[in-house]
């Protein structure tokens, strides 16, 4: 099939196609069951299929493989992709060879682990890894393991081959050690994977000579005295000075990139029997966003195309959530991936979330809200219930999910949304073409992400950490409950030509890259408008004074107000006629002159500046000296105030836009229904619902 993705879009066949897959997972269905629930998923208005292919499924004994039914009517794959062509649909292809799915092993085959535990990731302590969820996490590019994974790959690979409707291969899934949110809890960094094949005289020493090519660099570097790197051991625990935290950050990049060297590797092997994607990875290292720009650097080749996208669950929808699901989108478009595309976005109950019953409401708006936010593909996961057959039961043996389409087929109410939806869309095919609209840019810098798994004093505290990983914390949350649409871009790539706005909000702390700083003043020299919250930086990432940005803000000294100790207690900052509370550390500024000045904010009790505006050049450099907190309506006055943006609590409206054509998607959070106003024509919009509007 001609399959290409550019502009932001995928193109098959010469036609622009936004892709509105459901995932059927046909080894979950009783094989007679399979064309009722194609066939729904036709009638609902999507064009793609999605399904894992679970290697342990299909490999049913140890090099006993049935892809035509023999063993079991549901591995009759061949029977099930001719259904799925014969009804006009494409194909997302996902064969691991770890597929997660909630299926034994996550589809890895039992004998493998049984016969072979050299295979799995050891902590520090060189124990088996322990706190990892639903399956024991291997080492990747263990050469015993892709041995195997390389035969399974050619076995199904002549099985899928000779289908042409197949627009995407998706590589492993999830991949992150099978450890939740990848160490994202503080203190995680050393349970894994200290397999000898990794570390010793292994990928781990390989990894630093690459980075430091001589022995002598590195040691200057950690103080230490190595003849050379292959006697370089990883770091078991938490830093105490300096160098130390050096070396722990290389195990944490070395950590972040091994995923990213066995993914591509994978694709290797898949392009070399002859499949050449394009190829898609689902969320790598599980939400740990701001890693994604370099692990796509590492995978992407010009032999191929790949796609990074991202997964979304939210359960019971509230507006104070919404710039989660935002960022998500923000940071995958940010990644490098040619178009931004959802892998699975919640269409049942997910047993693992608090909130996890959801009503009609809740999945209007998250769909809507994905669609709105500026993706190019969503797939509905899972589009049908199932349950696992003997033998593979897990711990869910039937998957009872209230998904669009229960296991016999039978439509439940979010069928119909799912419907109206597809046909929108299938009416509206320039809506692929259109960007999102957005009042400001957000720079993200990876190494506060790193630096917050430190478990002491050297570890960053001041960005409260969301599920995603992503640094910026509730701030993100705060823009998004406001409607203050935001752009996320990463300060290491060339931010000036990504930038599609013209004021740029960084949150910072003590240290930055000079670099970064350098190319942060130059934007507000220029015209720019930079704005800066929590800290001014005076370091580099060495830890060595760097004082660009304080140095062009004319400042004399600073200290920090520490947050208050009570649990009720608080500073109260001044912005224009009211004052507001501040939970956390406050920076505060005095100046060696005070041209070009203007105070924005003063602590309530000491007058002490806390918030300014200064000119430089052609542009300004603002400073807010901590992070507000969403959860406080006076909070969401500010940021309103602040960014001057007119927007209304609970109604959230998104735009996407290419040069007249616009899709506006308005969002109602209220019990009520509302009236929006849209280019001077007003809009019903029913209770906790969204509606698409179209503007030409």
């Amino acid at each position: 099939m001609d399959i290409k993705i550019r502009n932001g879009y995928f193109e098959i066949k010469g036609k622009k196609q936004f892709i509105v897959a459901g995932e059927v997972q046909y080894f979950r269905l009783e094989k007679k069951k399979w064309k009722t629930i194609i066939r729904c998923l036709k009638e609902a208005n999507c064009n793609t299929l999605s399904t894992y292919v679970p290697w342990n499924w299909h490999e049913y004994q140890k090099g006993r493989f049935d892809f035509y039914g023999k063993t079991h009517p549901s591995r009759d794959l061949k029977t099930f992709l001719e259904l799925v062509k014969k009804n006009g649909l494409n194909l997302i292809i996902k064969i691991g060879p770890w597929v997660h799915a909630e299926f034994q092993n996550g589809g890895v085959p039992l004998w493998v682990l049984k016969e072979h535990p050299e295979i799995l990731s050891l902590d520090c302590n060189g124990n088996l890894t322990q706190d990892y969820n639903f399956y024991p996490p291997i080492t990747y590019l263990h050469p015993v393991y892709m041995k195997y994974v390389k035969e399974w790959y050619r076995r199904v690979m002549e099985i899928l081959l000779p289908f042409d409707n197949i627009i995407m291969w998706q590589v492993d899934n999830e991949v992150s050690y099978n450890i939740s949110f990848w160490g994202f809890l503080k203190g995680q960094v050393f349970n894994g994977d200290y397999n000898p094949f990794i570390v010793k005289n292994g990928l781990y020493q390989k990894f630093l000579k690459e980075k430091y090519i001589t022995i002598e660099i590195l040691n200057k570097r950690y103080n230490e005295n190595n003849s050379s790197f292959s006697k370089v051991v990883p770091p078991k625990k938490e830093p105490q000075n300096k160098n130390e935290y050096f070396k722990v950050l290389d195990w944490i990049e070395f950590r972040e990139t091994l995923p990213a060297l066995y993914i591509r590797k994978l694709i290797e092997i898949m392009y070399n029997l002859g499949c050449s994607g394009p190829f898609s990875i689902n969320d790598p290292l599980l939400g740990y966003t701001t890693s994604w720009k370099n692990i796509y650097n590492i995978i992407n080749d010009s032999r191929w195309q790949v796609v990074i996208g991202y997964t979304y669950y939210q359960g019971n929808i509230q507006e104070e959530t919404i710039g989660n699901h935002l960022a998500k989108i923000e940071y995958t478009r940010a990644s490098g991936t040619p178009v931004v595309a959802n892998m699975e976005i919640q269409a049942g109950d997910a047993y693992f979330l608090p909130h996890w019953k959801q009503d009609v409401s809740d999945y209007n708006l998250l769909w809507k809200i994905a669609i709105g936010a500026g993706t190019n593909m969503i797939n509905y996961y899972w589009f049908s219930d199932g349950y696992n057959f003997k033998g593979y039961e897990y711990f869910l043996p039937e998957l009872k999910f209230n998904s669009p389409v229960d296991k016999n087929g039978k439509k439940r109410f979010q069928f119909e949304l799912i419907k109206n939806i597809g046909k929108f869309l299938k009416k509206n095919p320039e809506i692929v073409e259109t960007t999102p609209v957005y009042d400001l840019t957000v720079g993200f810098y990876h190494l506060y992400a790193r630096m917050a798994k430190f478990n002491n004093e050297m570890g960053i505290d001041y960005f409260e950490l969301i599920s995603s990983s992503n640094f910026i914390g509730s701030f993100v949350d705060l823009l998004g409950v406001c409607n203050i649409n935001f752009q996320l871009v990463n300060l290491e790539d060339e931010f000036e030509k990504l930038i599609r706005t013209k004021r740029l909000v960084v949150l910072s702390y003590k240290f930055l890259k000079n670099d970064i700083q350098k190319r942060l003043l130059d934007f507000a020299l220029k015209g720019g408008t930079l704005i800066l919250f929590h800290n001014v930086p005076i370091q580099d990432e060495n830890f060595n004074f760097c004082k660009v940005l304080w140095n062009a803000l004319n400042l004399k000294n600073t200290k920090i107000i520490s947050k208050p100790t009570g649990l009720f207690e608080t500073k109260k900052v001044k912005y224009k006629d009211y004052y507001f509370p501040v939970y956390d550390n406050i920076e505060v500024y005095n100046f060696k002159s005070m041209d070009d000045v203007k105070i924005d904010l003063r602590l309530l009790d000491t007058n002490e500046i806390c918030g300014f505006t200064k000119k430089v050049g052609k542009g300004k450099i603002s400073v807010v000296g901590f992070i507000p907190r969403v959860f406080l309506d006076i909070s969401r006055k500010f940021a309103r105030d602040y960014f001057n943006k007119n927007s209304k609590d609970k109604i959230l409206v998104f735009e996407r836009r290419k040069e007249k054509f616009s899709l506006f998607t308005i969002c109602n959070f209220y019990e009520q229904e509302k009236i929006v106003k849209i280019k001077n024509k007003k809009y019903r919009i029913p209770p906790r619902d969204a509606i698409f509007v179209v503007t030409k």
